[in-house]
């Protein structure tokens, strides 16, 4: 078995503007106040949440992984990678002390520059789709620019 079994709390919200400091708050007591909570996710489907600049953000509560999704609707695969990062944390929580703060601030840093290649590549990939739909619709109005130079061509006077 690759992983035992962790308990989430997962919450989702679905705000027009950012999740205010309000829900956070709430949802960080509920991780402090429950110890069956292993680890939490608390994600924005449409929104960004205030004071979460990164579209994944992680941190740590009583020594708990908490993840940070924003804008969770536009890459609804953050939830699985999410997942799978607090998992890999709470699994491998005897290499290092996950109440330590400079443990802390190692995971945070690496999930930071992760997360910002990622947005990287994400975004050179819808560049280059945006490039190759641009280079499609040239090469169809070269095409048939070249069947009307054909058609010219081919008349008879």
């Amino acid at each position: 078995q690759i992983f035992a079994f962790y308990s989430l709390k997962l919450l989702s919200k679905i705000y027009s503007r950012n999740v205010k400091q309000s829900e956070v708050d709430k949802f960080e007591k509920d991780m402090r106040e429950n110890d069956s909570f292993d680890y939490g996710i608390f994600c924005s489907l449409t929104s960004g949440i205030v004071n979460k600049k990164e579209n994944v953000t992680l941190e740590f509560v009583l020594g708990k992984p908490v993840i940070y999704l924003t804008n969770l609707k536009e890459n609804p695969n953050l939830l699985y990678v999410a997942r799978l990062n607090c998992l890999f944390i709470l699994k491998n929580k005897d290499d290092y002390n996950i109440a330590k703060e400079e443990d802390q601030s190692k995971l945070q840093e690496i999930f930071k520059k992760q997360t910002k290649r990622f947005n990287k590549r994400k975004k050179n990939i819808e560049k280059r789709e945006k490039q190759i739909k641009e280079d499609k619709k040239l090469l169809e109005e070269d095409m048939n620019e070249a069947l009307a130079i054909k058609e010219l061509i081919n008349v008879i006077y």
